[in-house]
């Protein structure tokens, strides 16, 4: 199990989503994901703030 997370707000969900897929591909291991998380809802997201979404987490798990 590979649990790896992001809190930049520089790095978008697919950024994040893309930069794990390469690093898997990279070092040949085959990676389901088993959940997606974001920030919960004590850290709100403002609307005239956008970035403030920032905390991003995957789970996921070694296949081979």
């Amino acid at each position: 199990i590979l649990v790896t997370a992001s809190c930049s707000a520089r790095v978008s969900e697919a950024e994040f989503f893309n930069a794990v897929k390469e690093g898997a591909f990279k070092a040949k291991a085959d990676l389901q994901l088993l959940e997606t998380h974001l920030q919960p809802a004590d850290h709100p997201v403002q609307v005239q703030l956008p970035e403030g979404r920032y905390l991003k987490l995957l789970v996921l798990r070694k296949m081979n």
